[in-house]
């Protein structure tokens, strides 16, 4: 038996109670908040599986098909790790009390103890709290398919792949230079390019500063509405969805321009086709609105060699006939210096085929 508290920075807003030898897992919520309870609405509506309960510790660490994953889980684990499963996962966040960077809950595992009648005590079951907790060390697991590291404000995201900061930085001076139909400035997180100790990094400052927290708008969609989304629904339904829950649940007003200027960066970077839990929005106390741009890892070398995304024409079109064009960029502007920057780091073949493939998204776009 694992009965672990849900808390909310000091606060228990959840006590989930799992049997494993039942295979039920049970929840008991303390606030009105839904979205600070472990699974808001989605557990009013739905009887909980064993699925929902790792499902829902997956989502306190780093993702499992990360390149570096073992070896964050057995720096976790103090041993080494060749397979993730559930033990393992179960095992990991008693580790790090499922603490993340991007927001303020954490998992209390309860010392449930039994009657000793040999030595008439009561001794711990199952599970003792462990005190050699990583995170005193500085570590706090964080979302995405790429290592990084935030020191004080900072973060640097380590170049994998070699070519993930060549795109950030790219990106970045492009949004730079990119106006909103309105006439104003995209709201967005500017990247630099760092070698350090013969690594290089993309840099950016946090966005979130002290109490704000990152959510994704599945994870909003689940806890408030109680549901996900259907996925027979088609992309433009989806979208439709998407933006009305915005508006009404999180009260974010112009919730469809945000969408689309979303959507039209996505589809000029060759990102591909956004899923809610790609989709950021940020919560400060009892106010929503829509994250800036960040991320730019799946962007222009990522989806080399795929086919084209043809949902996005259809989605665009729906999109530009309710909300009109949101993105504009200098075209005026072909950045001739980004591009010798980025050699400065990077081989001469990265810098030549991304601006390849940039003249030729602005030829067609």
């Amino acid at each position: 038996m694992l009965v672990i508290h849900y808390k909310h920075l000091d606060e228990i807003t959840s006590t989930i109670t799992v049997d494993m030898k039942k295979q039920t897992v049970r929840v008991a919520d303390y606030t009105d908040n839904v979205i600070d309870c472990a699974w808001g609405n989605y557990a009013k509506n739905h009887i909980l599986a064993i699925d929902d309960f790792y499902a829902f510790l997956r989502n306190r660490l780093i993702p499992e098909n990360r390149y570096d994953s073992k070896e964050v889980f057995s720096y976790i684990l103090g041993r080494e790790v060749h397979k993730i499963d559930e033990t393992t996962i179960l095992e990991a966040v008693k580790k790090t009390h499922g603490c993340m960077a991007n927001d303020f809950y954490s998992l209390e595992f309860v010392e449930l103890k039994v009657f000793d009648g040999t030595n008439n005590t009561f001794v711990p079951v199952k599970y003792q709290k462990d005190t050699d907790n990583p995170l005193s060390n500085g570590f706090v697991p964080c979302k995405g398919d790429t290592i990084k590291y935030k020191v004080v404000n900072t973060w640097y995201k380590e170049d994998y792949f070699g070519y993930e900061a060549a795109c950030s930085y790219l990106c970045s001076k492009l949004l730079y230079a990119a106006r909103k139909a309105d006439g104003s400035r995209v709201d967005y997180v500017p990247y630099t390019i760092r070698e350090i100790d013969g690594k290089i990094y993309s840099v950016s400052e946090d966005f979130l500063g002290e109490w704000k927290e990152l959510y994704t708008l599945e994870n909003l969609y689940m806890r408030i509405r109680g549901c996900r989304l259907y996925d027979n629904l088609s992309i433009t339904d989806k979208t439709g969805c998407i933006i009305e829950f915005m508006e009404k649940e999180l009260n974010i007003t112009d919730a469809g321009c945000y969408i689309t200027l979303l959507m039209e960066w996505d589809a000029f970077t060759l990102h591909p086709l956004r899923a809610m839990d790609d989709i950021y929005i940020i919560r400060d106390e009892d106010t929503f609105y829509p994250a800036p741009v960040f991320g730019f890892n799946k962007t222009w070398f990522y989806s080399i060699g795929k086919s084209k995304n043809m949902q996005y024409d259809m989605l665009l079109n729906h999109l530009h006939k309710k909300y009109g064009r949101q993105l504009y960029f200098d075209t005026d502007s072909l950045f001739p210096d980004i591009f010798d920057e980025i050699k400065q780091y990077y081989n001469h073949a990265i810098a030549d085929k991304l601006k390849f493939l940039y003249k030729m998204q602005f030829s067609v776009n």
